[in-house]
Parts: structure tokens; C-alpha cells; sequence
């Protein structure tokens, strides 16, 4: 009733939209917004009447589909910059997403300006700087979820690409290792993602135990989707003694270190590197006195 206002046409509307929201109020909003666009209300926030009453539910039951179906109406230049925006994913300025799809930024702003007014997304400030972001969880995902598979892995290997070079790799890694990790993984480029995800680990073995593990499992796991050369085996094999390592300092299962230490040794065997089975026979060798310890 607040959203649509008092105007008696509205009465029977506002009773309808609450038995199918369920008690969702995103629903009503987003139902109310459809019937706006679709004409069928007219008016203002708060003071919107039906100029004809509807003689049919005229837009779909769930909150997926009307922002999809909402997403799909949109020109195509506000539809390709929000579909773009939801793949960045998080707080942006208009000069990040200019140069993700090669757009001058006063074009893009216009745009931004657009979807703004729309109530797709809204501004934030981030010390100072003009940023947006998206009105709702929902809508981010819903407009991702419409772009091809293609589409999407090609936008995420871009925004990899743009951060990589901006914050090139280094012995200590840095805070924004974890996001490129989780791009290039997203665009399906596994060994990338697994050196990224080594690089966050390092970066986040003195901040976050649990981080630091989550990604060197994760390395792990891209590692081994990517395609065999000796820079992965290298890595493959690295991941694996890094994980016997943390589980020094926090619990791992103890199934992941001998799983981790039996392949590591396999892959050093079949690649003959002298190095990588000696750095996995010191680091399982480290933990077994750690463990005597712990006994």
C-alpha cells in the first residue's frame, strides 16, 4: 500500500500483489515497477491509480522472472553496461567499467545515469568516490545469469586482465590476488586461477588462516583442470606441499595431507623434478614431527 498509495483503483491491485509476494516485499516492488513500465499504472510512487482495471495478471510470479523479464526491456546499450556491471560484481566507478567494455566514460556515466534512475542501481560513496553498485543481490545475479556462458567467461577474463595489470604478480602477493584468482576461474582459465590463488594464499598467510587454506585448495583443485606443462606440474606440486605445511599452524584433515603428499610425490616422479620431491619429503617430514609433537 505505501509503494502504490490510497487511490481507491489501487485497492483490489494492492490486495492481489500481497497474496502472491508471500511476504516478500521485493516482489511487490519489482511487480509494481513492471506495471509502470508496462503502462498499466500511472502516477507516482506512492500515488499511482489504474487508469482500467486489469482483467488478467498480466506479469509473471516470481521475483526472478519479472527482473528478468524487466532486464530484457531495457535498450540495448543499458542492457550490455548492466549485464557487464554484474559480472565486476561489486562496488564500481564508472571509469572501471568504461574500460572493461571500451566505452568513453561520459558515455557510460549517461548510462549509469539511466539505470540509476531506474532503480537498478544506486550510488555509493567509497572515501569520497562516486561509485555504484546494484539495488539488490538478486538483480545482480539475475542479470548475469541472462548472459551467454561465452559472454560471460569473456567479460571475466577481461576484468582478470585489467586487474593483473594494475597489480602485477609478486613474492608476497596482495589483496587483490583473491579477486583476479576468482575471475580467471570464473572464465574458466584454470592454470591462471591457480597461480592467482597461490598468490592469495601468500598474501593471506599472515592475515587469514582460513583464507590461506581456502585458497590453496582452491589452487589445487584449478591446477588440476588445467592442461598438463611444466609450469602447472610445478605449481601442482607446490600447492601440495604449501597445504602439508598450514597444517603446522592450523587443523587440516589428516586424509588432505597424505592425499596432498602422495600425489605431490607422483608428480614429481613422472616429471623428474628433484626439487619439487624434495620440497614435498621436507614438508610432509616437518608435519610428521609436528603431529609426534601434537601426540
Amino acid at each position: 500500500t505505501t509503494r502504490l498509495g490510497h487511490d481507491p483503483s489501487v485497492t483490489a491491485l494492492a490486495t492481489e500483489l500481497g497474496t502472491r509476494a508471500g511476504g516478500n516485499p521485493f516482489f511487490v516492488e519489482e511487480a509494481v515497477q513492471a506495471l509502470v513500465d508496462a503502462g498499466r499504472l500511472q502516477g507516482e510512487r506512492g500515488h499511482y491509480h489504474l487508469p482500467q482495471a486489469l482483467d488478467a495478471w498480466v506479469i509473471p510470479d516470481s521475483v526472478h522472472s519479472l527482473l528478468a523479464a524487466r532486464i530484457d526491456r531495457l535498450p540495448e546499450q543499458s542492457k550490455t553496461l548492466l549485464q557487464a556491471a554484474a559480472v565486476i560484481g561489486e562496488a564500481f566507478p564508472a571509469e572501471h567499467l568504461a574500460t572493461l567494455l571500451e566505452w568513453p566514460v561520459a558515455q557510460c556515466e549517461t548510462v549509469l545515469g539511466l539505470l540509476l534512475a531506474q532503480d537498478f542501481l544506486r550510488l555509493v560513496a567509497d572515501d569520497g568516490a562516486a561509485q555504484y553498485e546494484f539495488r539488490h543481490t538478486l538483480m545482480q545475479e539475475v542479470a548475469e545469469s541472462l548472459l551467454l556462458d561465452s559472454q560471460r567467461q569473456r567479460l571475466h577474463a577481461r576484468i582478470s586482465a585489467l586487474m593483473e595489470a594494475h597489480h602485477p604478480p609478486d613474492a608476497v602477493g596482495h589483496a587483490a590476488s583473491v579477486c583476479i584468482a576468482f575471475h580467471w576461474a570464473a572464465a574458466q582459465q584454470w592454470a591462471k586461477a591457480g597461480e592467482w590463488n597461490l598468490q592469495a594464499a601468500r598474501w593471506a598467510g599472515t592475515r587469514d588462516m582460513g583464507i590461506t587454506i581456502e585458497q590453496f585448495q582452491l589452487a589445487l583443485r584449478h591446477l588440476d583442470l588445467a592442461a598438463p606443462e611444466p609450469r602447472v606440474t610445478q605449481h601442482r606440486i607446490a600447492a601440495r606441499a604449501a597445504l602439508i605445511r598450514m597444517a603446522q599452524f592450523t587443523p587440516v584433515p589428516r586424509e588432505d595431507v597424505e592425499r596432498a603428499f602422495a600425489e605431490g610425490q607422483s608428480l614429481a616422479a613422472e616429471a623428474h623434478d628433484v626439487a619439487g620431491a624434495a620440497e614435498m619429503t621436507i614438508s610432509y617430514g616437518n608435519e610428521m614431527l609436528h603431529r609426534a609433537d601434537a601426540d
